[in-house]
């Protein structure tokens, strides 16, 4: 085969026909977008298909739940626990308007 992977930036309501295309040809696909429904309810046919669907590897979500994850690893190795935890992100301005 040709390709190895997807990666679908378009819009999360496209995801779940790039998602089809992506099980019909067994190449796997990497979204930035959170999971909807549609795209959800693929699942079982990706694993029937022998392939990944991995969804919000963005930056919020993503970047953030992986530097969260990391926090929390640190903290527990240390005899820590996470009472609580609040995430806020937003999109980085132009530098023009910074």
């Amino acid at each position: 085969r040709e390709v190895d992977i997807v990666v679908s930036l378009l819009p999360y309501s496209l995801h779940s026909n790039i998602a089809s295309e992506c099980i019909k040809n067994k190449v796997n696909m990497v979204t930035a977008s959170y999971c909807a429904p549609p795209l959800a309810a693929l699942s079982e046919d990706a694993k029937n298909a022998g392939i990944v669907i991995l969804n919000e590897v963005g930056l919020d979500p993503g970047i953030d739940h992986l530097l969260a994850m990391e926090c929390f690893d640190e903290i527990h190795s240390k005899g820590g626990k996470v009472e609580s935890f609040r995430s806020y992100c937003g999109g980085l301005p132009a530098p023009e308007a910074s």
